[in-house]
């Protein structure tokens, strides 16, 4: 990969590799945690205490504004991706959502 994404309190940051460099990509996204990338979106869990998030994706080259996939809360985990969908639970359950 040419860069990673990773979750900092309310804000995803890019970090490019070759030169080492970290930037905001995306800001005010409460309880951001488990960021993936796959098909050229980065996918992220919002959740705060007591409050709804989502399942977020925006893509990976920052063009359009991020938006929800799925409703989340704190007990939904990001699983994986497969390169066509990314996968998560939530209340003892599996979902995926075609990327």
């Amino acid at each position: 990969p040419d860069s990673v994404h990773c979750a900092d309190g309310a804000t995803i940051v890019s970090f490019d590799l070759a030169s080492g460099t970290g930037k905001d990509w995306v800001t005010e996204q409460s309880g951001a945690t488990e960021v993936v990338v796959a098909r050229g979106r980065v996918v992220w869990r919002t959740s705060g205490p007591g409050t709804r998030g989502g399942v977020v994706a925006r893509a990976k080259d920052g063009n359009g504004a991020a938006r929800v996939l799925a409703p989340a809360d704190s007990n939904t985990r990001l699983l994986a991706t497969d390169g066509c969908a990314v996968y998560f639970s939530s209340d003892r359950e599996i979902f995926s959502y075609a990327l």
